[in-house]
């Protein structure tokens, strides 16, 4: 996948990639899962840096966002922050901030260039 999960035009980034099939398959999925058991939290890792969290992460919510979902995309990395990269959008203040209780929770959110997608940054450790 690009390094921008947005294009310039506000679109998302992974429309024509390979990857927008499998990743809409997973939210497919997902969907059905929430609708069946209530799921409402979906937590991406791996046990490895590199291997694609964020961009997986990313890439899914969009996914769930451009369904008409309303998606909340938390960066939990605290070492290696990329979510505010991807999307182009300020670290500050993020998930970080708000654990310490320097900001309230809903300071930390912010809105996407993506209908329905909003975003908390890791902020900084």
């Amino acid at each position: 996948l690009e390094k921008r999960l947005v294009g310039p035009d506000g679109e998302c980034g992974i429309e024509g990639t390979p990857a927008k099939e499998p990743i809409d398959a997973i939210r497919t999925r997902l969907l059905h899962e929430a609708d069946t058991r209530s799921t409402r939290v979906v937590m991406i890792t791996s046990a490895g840096a590199g291997e694609g969290k964020t961009t997986l992460a990313a890439a899914l919510a969009t996914s769930l966002a451009r369904a008409g979902r309303k998606t909340l995309l938390v960066d939990g990395d605290l070492r290696r922050p990329a979510v505010h990269q991807l999307f182009e959008c300020p670290a500050l203040p993020g998930f970080s901030e708000a654990l310490i209780g320097e900001v309230d929770l809903l300071e930390a959110i912010q809105p996407s260039s993506i209908e329905n997608l909003s975003l908390m940054p890791a902020g900084q450790w």
